[in-house]
């Protein structure tokens, strides 16, 4: 485990380097406020932060505070160094985010206790973080990184919950991505995956943050909107579609151009509707439209509609 020491006093400084050492901790050890931010952004991942509470220009809270934003679903523990008599500035310590304090001068049992429940929090907090992202991962498609069928109905599942308590709309978009090229007879599906990568791409990023694009089947994507209703929907499946077909795409020639073909349904605020009768009436708002621009209709294949099942 690498611990990080910010101790401004150079024999205090020594003294916790030698216990670290003989406890076998990998010790880094800084002296000021310039240096600890400098290893903190450095590349080596530190574990645990010993932090002397009299740092030179520290402002305690604020680090503590500000070290928390900066790591986000990072974790780094950290334990307070504080002369006797500066309980009640530790206290507000702990409050901005740190994690334990020790007072000076160190009983070595006790802060090798201390420094033992930080690292078994830490690698706790790793593995959750390797679980969390092995979990993730299984969820999502490895040919587009989209989430896979059934996450993206469990994620509608969820909003459309929400919703309900909440009294909000929720919008659903099912839709494929279509070579628009003049020359092309049916304009149909094209199934994603590398051709159309980039166009996918861009797709994802036309939503808010909060929005979710899955997998509906191999061809087709399914968009959850949580708070939009109809018009809302609308406004993003046009900004999408702008987004695919105006802008220049890479490595291809002049005649790749992409297209967008969606459908839209929108769980109305206070109506009672399923995941699965949302995305049917998608389907069928898509299927209207196609025949509407009088281009053969199809839909997934029954093998993948029913991966959504």
């Amino acid at each position: 485990m690498r611990v990080l020491v910010a101790e401004h006093d150079a024999s205090a400084a020594r003294l916790l380097e030698s216990f670290l050492r003989r406890w076998e901790y990998e010790v880094a050890t800084v002296g000021n406020l310039n240096d600890l931010w400098a290893a903190i952004y450095g590349q080596v991942e530190y574990g645990l932060l010993l932090l002397d509470w009299s740092l030179p220009a520290l402002d305690g809270v604020r680090f503590c505070k500000a070290l928390r934003e900066h790591l986000g679903e990072g974790y780094m523990y950290v334990l307070l160094l504080t002369e006797e008599g500066q309980s009640a500035d530790a206290a507000r310590g702990l409050g901005a985010g740190a994690d334990d304090y020790i007072s000076k001068p160190y009983d070595a049992r006790e802060l090798r206790t201390r420094l033992h429940t930080g690292t078994r929090i830490v690698e706790m907090q790793r593995e959750l973080a390797t679980s969390h992202e092995l979990e993730q991962y299984s969820m999502r498609d490895p040919h587009t990184g989209l989430w896979n069928p059934q996450a993206g109905l469990e994620i509608l599942q969820r909003e459309l919950s929400r919703a309900r308590r909440e009294g909000i709309p929720v919008a659903v978009i099912v839709g494929f991505i279509a070579d628009d090229n003049p020359t092309e007879a049916t304009h149909g599906p094209v199934p994603l995956g590398a051709p159309v990568q980039e166009a996918l791409e861009r797709l994802v990023e036309s939503v808010r943050c909060y929005d979710s694009v899955s997998l509906y089947s191999t061809d087709y994507f399914c968009m959850v909107l949580p708070g939009c209703d109809e018009v809302r929907a609308r406004i993003v499946a046009d900004r999408a579609s702008r987004r695919v077909r105006d802008l220049p795409y890479a490595n291809t020639n002049d005649r790749v151009r992409w297209a967008v073909r969606m459908g839209i349904a929108c769980r109305k605020t206070g109506e009672d509707v399923d995941g699965q009768q949302l995305v049917r009436s998608a389907l069928s708002r898509l299927g209207q439209a196609r025949e509407q621009d009088s281009i053969p209709a199809s839909s997934p294949d029954e093998k993948d509609d029913a991966s959504t099942k």
